[in-house]
Formats: structure tokens, C-alpha cells, sequence
């Protein structure tokens, strides 16, 4: 959806309640919803585009160097300074994209730049962020020796089929053709650029422009306001290329995106459930560190107890069952890592496995290797049951039509 925001033209300073005029469309450009509220009761948009008002912008002519944009963008200010008889730095200027009709001077747009900083604080600090920042003379489709003048209660503005418009006073006379207007149409003349209609835009249906067209010697027609929707079509036109005066130093700095502005919230409340993730984790952790650390501390004091002479403690729980396993050898007591013990281990296992049968005993240090052969791998699915508690490895080895291998492996001390 797109959010065209209109900001009004004596407008000074926008708060929460200031009231504006907004249409809402979706993204074929069919308006959803218009009116006008305070900016905090407008409703927010996937793309914002603010308008502002003709009557704070400044159109003037210049022959552009041929230089990137980058640079360009910094030239306007001073190149613009004779003309208007502003600080550079206190105005942003913007030039029009560049349109065939016109040879050599290009169309450049200038607006106060506290004011447009003031603005877009403003909006900003509502939670809209602008896209893009147009003149409201951009809504205007530029139609080749076609110009409009906008008539509002009291003042107006006057669009060339270039971009150059004029914002003008206006008492509401329909008798006498503004002076805006007239002035235009004779420096165009001059140049050999005179349109051949203006389009009077108002809702003044009485509005007489009959005497325009004698003074003015162009043709002269009254058109009702635009609707909403064809005040934004412009905007969805692929075609149309605009004044934007979010660019130089008011460009966008790369970042978050319409999108994800949208999806800010989601992302904080995201980022939220992920730090407490984070959190709950670190805290489970320290508290598992700290069961092991006292579990580990507990059996060191076992082993201290029942060997007060031992003085190197690295695996409290290894050095007992080898120091036991050689207390028991010294006293004629088979230990868990002798051959006897793991071999009735081993015998045990068997025994609970109808139809196989020990083929070969290999003892290498504590590990016990005893190869079994059964009719069929259904012969070993006790022994397999019993292994899953008992701390043994069974490995197939051959299998054939008539018989299996497999060779079981005990280790001692498990």
C-alpha cells in the first residue's frame, strides 16, 4: 500500500494533531480510503509519499554541467544562489528529470531546507517515514503544450508542460487571468514555447475563464478537481519520472527498508524472545555447570576419603574402579577389568540369546572380543535387547544363506 501524505501550506510546524490530507491506495493504485486527520490518526503505509504544497518550492532554469549526480547535487545550492538570492546553505536544491522538449536549460526545484529537516522530524517522530517527498505540482501529468493552473480558496499554481510551476495569490476574481500566468505566457512566447491549451483545474463551477483566452490568445477550458485517484496516478505510472528532494543530503541512508520498518514491532518482539532464549539457555547452563561441579566435587571427597595418600586427582571416577580393581588383585578378588569377570560378562549375554553360539575369545589389555555365529539375524534380536544395557558393541562380521557373524566386543570398566 502507498500512503500519499499532503502537507498543508501554511503549515509552520506539524504536532500529532495537526490535520492533513492523506488517500491511501493499493499497490495498482486504487485508492482504499482518504481523508483528512490529525497525523497521529493517519494510517501507516508500506511507501509513504509526501506532497508539499507548491507555494514552498521554487522552480527556476539553469544549464546543467554535465557531471554525475553526486556531484550535481552538491553544485545546485551555489548554482542557484544569483538567481534566488539565497544561502546555499540554507536551501536544497533538486534538479527535474531532464525531459526531450527541452534543449538545453533543465528545470530545478528549490525548498527551505530547515523547514523540509522541520517536516520530515516531524513525520518521523509520528513513526512515518517518508519514501519520497514531492512538489505538489508532480501530481500533474505534464502533457506536451498543455499547462494547469490549480485554483484553490486563496491562491493557485501554475504547472508548465516541463515541471516549472509557479505558486501565485489568488482572490477568487474569475474575470482577470492570474498575473502569474500571463507573465509566463509571455516569456514563453518569446522563446517560441507557448502551450496552445490551459487547463484551469477548480471547483468553482461559475468560474469564468471565457475573457482568459482573448487576453491570453491561447485556449482556455474549466475541469472539475481531480478524484483521489486520479490525484495519485502519477505515482503509479512506471513511466513518470519526478521531482524528489529526498536526495543529497536528505538521501536515504541505506538500512531498514519500507518492509521492514513495517515489520519493526515484529522484529523487537523477535529480537526480545531471542535474548530471553538466549538468557534462559545461559541460565540452565551455569546451573548444569554448577550440578556437574558439585557432583564432581563430591566424588573428589569420596576419593580423598578412602585414599587419603593419592595426590594427583584428574578422573575421580577411573582412578577408583583401578584402584579398587587393584585392591581386589592384591587380595586374590577377580576386578571388573580381569579376563574371568568380562568373560562371564560375556557368557551371560550369550546365554540370553537362543541359537548363537561363541565361536572365538580374543582378550587384548580390557577388551574382550567374542566372535558368535547364528542361523539367522533374527538370532541376535535378544542379545541386541540386552546390549542397550550392558554397555557391549555387536558388530556383524559375514552374513550368509545359511548363517551370521557377528562379533561382540566388552570393554572393561563399562
Amino acid at each position: 500500500m502507498t500512503l500519499t501524505l499532503f502537507i498543508p501550506a501554511h503549515a509552520n510546524f506539524l504536532g500529532s494533531d495537526t490535520p492533513c490530507e492523506w488517500i491511501l491506495a493499493d499497490a495498482a493504485g486504487v485508492v482504499l480510503r482518504s481523508g483528512t486527520d490529525p497525523i497521529s490518526a493517519i494510517p501507516r503505509a508500506v511507501r509513504t509519499c509526501v506532497v508539499i504544497p507548491s507555494s514552498r518550492v521554487l522552480f527556476t532554469e539553469l544549464i546543467l554541467p554535465p557531471v554525475s549526480a553526486a556531484k550535481l547535487a552538491k553544485l545546485l545550492p551555489y548554482a542557484v544562489e544569483d538567481k534566488l538570492m539565497s544561502d546555499p546553505a540554507a536551501i536544497h536544491a533538486v534538479a527535474a528529470p531532464p525531459r526531450p522538449t527541452r534543449a538545453s536549460e533543465s528545470v530545478v526545484a528549490v525548498v527551505d531546507t530547515a523547514w523540509l529537516r522541520g517536516v520530515l522530524d516531524a513525520l518521523a517522530a509520528q513513526h512515518i517515514d517518508a519514501d519520497t517527498v514531492i512538489p505538489a505540482s508532480e501530481l500533474i501529468r505534464h502533457d506536451n503544450g498543455i499547462w494547469v493552473v490549480t485554483l484553490g480558496a486563496r491562491e493557485g499554481f501554475l504547472t508548465r508542460d516541463d515541471g516549472f510551476a509557479v505558486a501565485f495569490d489568488f482572490g477568487g476574481s474569475g474575470n482577470e487571468a492570474p498575473l502569474a500566468l500571463q507573465l509566463a505566457l509571455k516569456e514563453c512566447a518569446q522563446r517560441g514555447a507557448s502551450p496552445h491549451l490551459v487547463r484551469v483545474v477548480s471547483g468553482d463551477a461559475a468560474l469564468d475563464v471565457s475573457s482568459w483566452a482573448g487576453k491570453l490568445g491561447v485556449a482556455v477550458e474549466l475541469v472539475a478537481p481531480p478524484s483521489a485517484r486520479e490525484r495519485v496516478s502519477r505515482l503509479f505510472d512506471k513511466n513518470a519520472r519526478h521531482i524528489d528532494f529526498l536526495s543529497g543530503a536528505f538521501a536515504r541512508a541505506g538500512g531498514f527498508s519500507a518492509y521492514t520498518r513495517l515489520l519493526r514491532p515484529a522484529l523487537i518482539v523477535a529480537a526480545v524472545m531471542l535474548a530471553l532464549q538466549f538468557g534462559f539457555a545461559a541460565l540452565d547452563g551455569w546451573r548444569l555447570e554448577r550440578e556437574r561441579r558439585a557432583i564432581e566435587a563430591g566424588m573428589i571427597a569420596t576419593f580423598k576419603t578412602a585414599f587419603p595418600d593419592a595426590r594427583a586427582i584428574v578422573d575421580p571416577a577411573l582412578q577408583m574402579r583401578r584402584n579398587l580393581d587393584r585392591i581386589k588383585r592384591e587380595r586374590g578378588i577377580a576386578g571388573a577389568s580381569d579376563f574371568q569377570v568380562q568373560l562371564a560378562r560375556a557368557a551371560l549375554l550369550v546365554e540370553s540369546a537362543g541359537g548363537v553360539k561363541a565361536k572365538g575369545v580374543q582378550w587384548s589389555g580390557q577388551r574382550l572380543s567374542v566372535d558368535l555365529e547364528g542361523a539367522t539375524a533374527k538370532s541376535f534380536e535378544a542379545l541386541t535387547a540386552r546390549l542397550a544395557a550392558s554397555a557391549a558393541q555387536l558388530t556383524p562380521i559375514e552374513k550368509r544363506a545359511d548363517a551370521m557373524r557377528a562379533r561382540l566386543v566388552l570393554e572393561a570398566g563399562q
